[in-house]
């Protein structure tokens, strides 16, 4: 019966003891659930106010500015490469001009030159003539002068090597006026009168009148056709 009575006593302290200790865990937890609320209730907070997790990761968009493009480039003032440029083309046509001028001035020179030695020279035919009266010469040696202005004045076409009729024709196409070496009088002149034992029929003075105008003319169509070229 005393070892029961003392078995009892034994249980019941170790009830109460580890009863004891559930009442102190107990107002451990409680005290520390009152403490701090709950994860689920902390979260439901935090989600509540988007607006301070807002104000706390990103600048205040009062400070932010917009966004301002650079001014639209203007044609003026050019660029240096530009002036270069344009003063490489005002040299280039200058030059082209005064190339133009010169070519020009030079082709009016050497047609002043031309005519007047020309003039000068069936001048002096013509005087000869005069002197003598021998036709025969006068003829041959403006037949001699109509060919080498036009070997100068024509070096393209083959005048050197056209006789007779030929000739003629060659002499029809260089010039304007009315006089026309086709003519028969002018035919017989220059043909046979250079050769002919006695002078043939024909006006001299007509064939002087028709040999300077067809050198002034064929000097002044060489002339524009060197300034063409």
């Amino acid at each position: 019966m005393v070892a029961t009575g003392s078995g009892g006593r034994a249980t019941r302290r170790r009830r109460s003891s580890a009863t004891g200790h559930c009442a102190i865990a107990a107002a451990r937890s409680a005290s520390t659930c009152a403490s701090s609320p709950p994860a689920t209730t902390r979260c439901a907070c935090w989600r509540s106010r988007p607006e301070s997790v807002a104000a706390a990761t990103a600048p205040s968009l009062a400070q932010l500015r917009d966004i301002h493009l650079p001014p639209p480039v203007s044609w003026w003032p050019p660029a240096p490469g530009w002036w270069l440029l344009l003063s490489l083309l005002v040299l280039l046509a200058g030059a082209l001009w005064w190339w133009q001028r010169r070519c020009s001035g030079g082709s009016k020179r050497w047609q002043r030159a031309a005519e007047a030695q020309l003039k000068r020279e069936l001048d002096a035919l013509e005087a000869a003539w005069r002197a003598d009266g021998d036709t025969g010469a006068l003829c041959r040696d403006i037949s001699q002068l109509l060919r080498r202005v036009a070997l100068r004045a024509f070096p393209d076409e083959e005048a050197a090597g056209l006789r007779g009729r030929a000739w003629l024709e060659f002499l029809d196409r260089r010039q304007l006026i009315a006089q026309r070496f086709t003519d028969p009088e002018l035919a017989a002149l220059l043909t046979t009168g250079p050769y002919a034992a006695t002078p043939p029929e024909g006006d001299p003075e007509r064939l002087l009148a028709a040999c300077r105008a067809w050198m002034e003319q064929a000097l002044r169509r060489a002339a524009a056709e060197r300034k063409r070229g």
